[in-house]
Protein backbone atom coordinates (compact mmCIF):
# COMPACT_ATOMS: atom_id res chain seq x y z
CA UNK A 1 0.00 0.00 0.00
CA UNK A 2 1.61 3.52 -1.06
CA UNK A 3 2.09 5.31 2.08
CA UNK A 4 -0.63 8.40 3.21
CA UNK A 5 0.93 11.83 3.86
CA UNK A 6 -0.60 14.52 5.58
CA UNK A 7 -0.88 17.61 3.99
CA UNK A 8 1.24 20.16 5.41
CA UNK A 9 -0.55 24.02 5.88
CA UNK A 10 1.79 26.37 5.05
CA UNK A 11 2.53 29.03 7.68
CA UNK A 12 1.92 32.94 6.83
CA UNK A 13 5.01 34.43 6.29
CA UNK A 14 6.15 36.46 9.25
CA UNK A 15 6.00 40.07 7.36
CA UNK A 16 1.68 39.29 7.22
CA UNK A 17 1.25 38.11 10.23
CA UNK A 18 -1.41 40.36 11.75
CA UNK A 19 -2.06 41.99 8.77
CA UNK A 20 -6.08 41.36 8.20
CA UNK A 21 -7.21 42.53 11.81
CA UNK A 22 -5.93 46.47 11.79
CA UNK A 23 -7.33 46.71 7.72
CA UNK A 24 -10.61 44.64 9.13
CA UNK A 25 -10.88 47.91 12.52
CA UNK A 26 -9.86 50.68 9.96
CA UNK A 27 -12.84 49.85 7.23
CA UNK A 28 -15.36 49.45 10.12
CA UNK A 29 -13.96 52.77 11.80
CA UNK A 30 -14.26 54.36 8.31
CA UNK A 31 -17.55 53.07 8.02
CA UNK A 32 -18.86 53.85 11.41
CA UNK A 33 -18.13 57.46 10.43
CA UNK A 34 -20.09 57.47 7.04
CA UNK A 35 -22.86 55.74 8.61
CA UNK A 36 -22.90 58.25 11.65
CA UNK A 37 -22.44 60.80 9.16
CA UNK A 38 -25.17 60.10 7.51
CA UNK A 39 -27.33 59.94 10.33
CA UNK A 40 -26.54 63.45 11.56
CA UNK A 41 -27.38 64.77 7.90
CA UNK A 42 -31.22 62.59 7.70
CA UNK A 43 -31.71 63.75 11.19
CA UNK A 44 -31.19 67.47 10.27
CA UNK A 45 -33.20 66.97 7.04
CA UNK A 46 -35.94 65.57 8.86
CA UNK A 47 -35.83 68.47 11.84
CA UNK A 48 -35.69 70.66 9.07
CA UNK A 49 -38.53 69.01 6.93
CA UNK A 50 -40.82 69.48 9.96
CA UNK A 51 -39.62 72.79 10.63
CA UNK A 52 -40.85 73.42 7.20
CA UNK A 53 -44.07 71.59 7.52
CA UNK A 54 -45.20 73.68 10.66
CA UNK A 55 -44.26 77.08 8.75
CA UNK A 56 -46.34 76.26 5.78
CA UNK A 57 -49.29 74.94 7.90
CA UNK A 58 -49.05 78.58 9.99
CA UNK A 59 -48.64 80.25 6.35
CA UNK A 60 -51.88 78.39 5.27
CA UNK A 61 -53.59 79.57 7.80
CA UNK A 62 -52.60 82.78 8.43
CA UNK A 63 -54.08 83.46 4.61
CA UNK A 64 -56.74 81.78 5.39
CA UNK A 65 -57.02 84.74 8.12
CA UNK A 66 -56.98 87.18 5.35
CA UNK A 67 -59.63 85.07 3.54
CA UNK A 68 -61.89 85.94 5.90
CA UNK A 69 -61.64 89.06 6.36
CA UNK A 70 -62.68 89.45 2.78
CA UNK A 71 -65.92 87.61 3.43
CA UNK A 72 -66.42 89.52 6.03
CA UNK A 73 -66.23 92.75 4.47
CA UNK A 74 -68.76 91.14 1.53
CA UNK A 75 -71.09 90.54 4.43
CA UNK A 76 -70.98 94.55 5.75
CA UNK A 77 -69.12 95.80 8.02
CA UNK A 78 -66.47 94.60 10.32
CA UNK A 79 -66.91 93.47 13.84
CA UNK A 80 -64.61 95.65 15.80
CA UNK A 81 -62.53 93.67 17.18
CA UNK A 82 -62.37 90.30 14.86
CA UNK A 83 -62.83 87.42 16.61
CA UNK A 84 -60.17 84.86 16.55
CA UNK A 85 -60.84 82.13 14.32
CA UNK A 86 -59.03 78.22 14.27
CA UNK A 87 -57.49 77.34 11.13
CA UNK A 88 -55.33 73.49 11.28
CA UNK A 89 -55.72 73.73 14.91
CA UNK A 90 -54.07 77.54 14.94
CA UNK A 91 -55.55 80.44 16.49
CA UNK A 92 -55.39 83.21 13.98
CA UNK A 93 -55.34 86.85 14.72
CA UNK A 94 -56.67 89.39 12.15
CA UNK A 95 -56.46 93.39 12.47
CA UNK A 96 -57.82 95.82 9.72
CA UNK A 97 -57.13 99.29 9.04
CA UNK A 98 -58.62 101.03 6.88
CA UNK A 99 -56.89 103.42 4.42
CA UNK A 100 -57.53 106.99 4.82
CA UNK A 101 -56.22 107.89 1.18
CA UNK A 102 -56.43 104.93 -1.55
CA UNK A 103 -53.18 103.66 -2.87
CA UNK A 104 -52.80 105.88 -6.44
CA UNK A 105 -51.70 103.16 -8.07
CA UNK A 106 -54.62 101.27 -7.97
CA UNK A 107 -56.83 100.95 -10.59
CA UNK A 108 -59.57 103.67 -10.62
CA UNK A 109 -63.13 102.16 -9.91
CA UNK A 110 -65.58 101.98 -13.53
CA UNK A 111 -68.58 104.23 -13.32
CA UNK A 112 -72.01 102.14 -12.41
CA UNK A 113 -74.82 103.27 -14.40
CA UNK A 114 -78.00 104.05 -12.56
CA UNK A 115 -81.45 104.10 -13.45
CA UNK A 116 -83.41 106.95 -11.92
CA UNK A 117 -86.79 104.75 -12.97
CA UNK A 118 -88.74 107.88 -13.86
CA UNK A 119 -92.17 108.01 -13.46
CA UNK A 120 -95.07 107.60 -16.69
CA UNK A 121 -96.43 111.26 -17.55
CA UNK A 122 -94.44 112.82 -15.15
CA UNK A 123 -95.45 116.93 -14.89
CA UNK A 124 -93.13 119.09 -12.27
CA UNK A 125 -89.92 118.24 -10.82
CA UNK A 126 -87.93 114.53 -10.35
CA UNK A 127 -86.23 113.81 -7.72
CA UNK A 128 -83.63 110.96 -7.29
CA UNK A 129 -81.92 110.74 -3.98
CA UNK A 130 -78.80 108.91 -3.36
CA UNK A 131 -78.10 107.87 -0.10
CA UNK A 132 -74.91 107.42 1.93
CA UNK A 133 -72.62 109.24 -0.63
CA UNK A 134 -69.06 108.39 0.38
CA UNK A 135 -66.66 111.48 -0.22
CA UNK A 136 -64.99 111.88 -3.38
CA UNK A 137 -68.16 110.24 -5.78
CA UNK A 138 -68.66 111.40 -8.86
CA UNK A 139 -72.24 112.21 -10.94
CA UNK A 140 -72.13 112.48 -14.45
CA UNK A 141 -75.49 113.41 -15.78
CA UNK A 142 -76.91 113.14 -19.60
CA UNK A 143 -80.67 113.23 -18.73
CA UNK A 144 -82.72 113.23 -22.01
CA UNK A 145 -85.61 115.44 -22.56
CA UNK A 146 -88.12 116.09 -25.31
CA UNK A 147 -86.51 119.56 -26.73
CA UNK A 148 -89.02 122.91 -26.21
CA UNK A 149 -88.36 126.32 -26.10
CA UNK A 150 -88.15 126.07 -22.25
CA UNK A 151 -84.78 124.97 -21.06
CA UNK A 152 -85.03 121.91 -18.22
CA UNK A 153 -82.88 121.97 -15.81
CA UNK A 154 -80.44 119.72 -13.02
CA UNK A 155 -79.75 120.42 -9.48
CA UNK A 156 -77.95 118.37 -7.37
CA UNK A 157 -77.02 119.29 -3.69
CA UNK A 158 -77.27 117.93 -0.25
CA UNK A 159 -80.54 117.17 1.50
CA UNK A 160 -79.78 119.26 4.27
CA UNK A 161 -79.51 122.10 2.20
CA UNK A 162 -82.92 124.69 2.30
CA UNK A 163 -82.61 125.35 -1.71
CA UNK A 164 -80.81 123.80 -4.07
CA UNK A 165 -78.25 125.60 -5.55
CA UNK A 166 -78.42 128.66 -7.87
CA UNK A 167 -76.35 127.20 -11.23
CA UNK A 168 -78.06 124.40 -12.78
CA UNK A 169 -76.28 121.96 -15.06
CA UNK A 170 -75.52 123.40 -18.55
CA UNK A 171 -77.29 122.19 -21.83
CA UNK A 172 -75.85 120.16 -23.79
CA UNK A 173 -75.18 121.89 -27.28
CA UNK A 174 -76.36 121.60 -30.13
CA UNK A 175 -79.38 119.83 -30.24
CA UNK A 176 -79.93 120.89 -26.31
CA UNK A 177 -81.80 117.03 -26.50
CA UNK A 178 -79.35 116.54 -23.31
CA UNK A 179 -78.28 118.07 -20.22
CA UNK A 180 -74.89 117.12 -18.79
CA UNK A 181 -73.92 117.10 -15.46
CA UNK A 182 -70.67 116.35 -14.11
CA UNK A 183 -69.49 117.51 -10.93
CA UNK A 184 -68.18 115.71 -7.54
CA UNK A 185 -69.85 115.57 -4.49
CA UNK A 186 -68.21 117.62 -2.40
CA UNK A 187 -64.61 116.26 -1.24
CA UNK A 188 -64.60 115.32 2.54
CA UNK A 189 -68.68 115.30 3.11
CA UNK A 190 -70.58 112.22 3.14
CA UNK A 191 -74.29 112.37 3.50
CA UNK A 192 -77.26 111.94 1.54
CA UNK A 193 -77.59 114.07 -1.94
CA UNK A 194 -80.75 114.94 -4.40
CA UNK A 195 -80.67 114.91 -7.89
CA UNK A 196 -83.30 117.16 -9.13
CA UNK A 197 -84.70 117.77 -13.19
CA UNK A 198 -86.77 120.39 -13.48
CA UNK A 199 -88.45 119.78 -16.89
CA UNK A 200 -89.60 123.41 -17.54
CA UNK A 201 -92.99 124.71 -18.47
CA UNK A 202 -93.17 122.64 -21.10
CA UNK A 203 -90.73 119.72 -21.81
CA UNK A 204 -91.16 116.55 -21.51
CA UNK A 205 -88.27 114.16 -19.53
CA UNK A 206 -87.82 110.73 -21.49
CA UNK A 207 -87.77 107.90 -19.21
CA UNK A 208 -86.75 105.22 -22.40
CA UNK A 209 -83.29 105.65 -23.35
CA UNK A 210 -80.80 105.64 -20.59
CA UNK A 211 -77.99 103.55 -20.61
CA UNK A 212 -77.47 100.48 -18.69
CA UNK A 213 -73.66 99.56 -19.86
CA UNK A 214 -70.71 100.94 -18.09
CA UNK A 215 -68.91 101.72 -21.63
CA UNK A 216 -71.35 104.44 -22.16
CA UNK A 217 -70.62 105.57 -19.41
CA UNK A 218 -67.34 106.20 -20.20
CA UNK A 219 -67.95 107.21 -23.49
CA UNK A 220 -70.79 109.18 -22.78
CA UNK A 221 -72.81 108.73 -26.47
CA UNK A 222 -76.20 108.11 -24.91
CA UNK A 223 -78.17 109.92 -21.81
CA UNK A 224 -77.08 108.33 -18.84
CA UNK A 225 -77.23 108.59 -14.81
CA UNK A 226 -73.67 107.23 -13.73
CA UNK A 227 -71.69 107.27 -10.24
CA UNK A 228 -68.37 106.84 -9.67
CA UNK A 229 -67.43 105.90 -6.20
CA UNK A 230 -64.27 105.84 -4.76
CA UNK A 231 -63.27 102.45 -3.13
CA UNK A 232 -62.90 101.61 0.09
CA UNK A 233 -58.81 100.22 1.15
CA UNK A 234 -57.99 98.23 4.05
CA UNK A 235 -54.47 96.57 5.45
CA UNK A 236 -55.10 93.58 6.90
CA UNK A 237 -52.49 91.92 9.31
CA UNK A 238 -53.27 88.09 9.97
CA UNK A 239 -50.84 86.07 12.44
CA UNK A 240 -50.87 82.53 12.53
CA UNK A 241 -48.07 81.11 15.18
CA UNK A 242 -44.90 82.76 13.98
CA UNK A 243 -46.13 83.68 10.65
CA UNK A 244 -47.40 86.59 10.09
CA UNK A 245 -49.15 87.54 6.45
CA UNK A 246 -49.78 91.05 5.58
CA UNK A 247 -52.15 91.83 2.68
CA UNK A 248 -53.60 95.39 0.87
CA UNK A 249 -57.29 94.75 0.00
CA UNK A 250 -59.87 97.33 -1.86
CA UNK A 251 -63.53 96.88 -1.75
CA UNK A 252 -65.79 98.02 -4.78
CA UNK A 253 -68.25 99.77 -3.68
CA UNK A 254 -72.35 98.87 -4.63
CA UNK A 255 -75.34 101.02 -5.58
CA UNK A 256 -78.70 99.27 -4.08
CA UNK A 257 -82.02 99.78 -5.70
CA UNK A 258 -83.38 102.27 -7.16
CA UNK A 259 -86.46 101.57 -4.60
CA UNK A 260 -88.95 104.13 -6.11
CA UNK A 261 -86.96 107.66 -6.39
CA UNK A 262 -83.78 106.58 -4.04
CA UNK A 263 -80.92 105.36 -4.46
CA UNK A 264 -78.98 103.32 -1.27
CA UNK A 265 -75.13 103.06 -1.36
CA UNK A 266 -73.45 100.22 0.51
CA UNK A 267 -70.34 98.47 0.88
CA UNK A 268 -72.20 95.16 1.45
CA UNK A 269 -72.08 92.62 -1.86
CA UNK A 270 -69.29 94.39 -3.40
CA UNK A 271 -66.61 93.33 -4.71
CA UNK A 272 -63.25 92.81 -2.87
CA UNK A 273 -59.85 92.56 -3.90
CA UNK A 274 -56.12 91.52 -3.35
CA UNK A 275 -53.70 94.02 -4.03
CA UNK A 276 -50.89 93.06 -2.56
CA UNK A 277 -50.17 90.38 -0.61
CA UNK A 278 -46.60 89.43 1.50
CA UNK A 279 -45.83 86.75 4.36
CA UNK A 280 -44.77 88.77 6.68
CA UNK A 281 -45.66 91.69 8.85
CA UNK A 282 -46.22 95.60 8.00
CA UNK A 283 -43.58 98.04 6.95
CA UNK A 284 -42.54 100.53 10.04
CA UNK A 285 -44.07 103.80 9.93
CA UNK A 286 -42.27 106.34 7.09
CA UNK A 287 -40.88 103.11 5.21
Amino acid sequence: LPAVTTPVHPQPRPSEAGFILPLAIIIVAIGAMVVIGLLGYASGLLRAGGEDADALKELYAADAGVAHVKNLLREGPLPTPIPTIEVNGLDVEMYVTPVATPNPAAPTPLPEPIDPRLPEDLDGIHRVTLEAVPEGTKVDISWAFTPTSAAPSIFIYKSESATPPSAPCRTKPPDRRWIDCSTVVETGEDGTYVVEFHPGAASDLESTEFTEETEDCEEQTKPHFCLTTPPADYIVVSTAGDTTITAYLRQTPEWKGPTGSRVVYTYSGGEVHTLSWKPYPPDPPGE
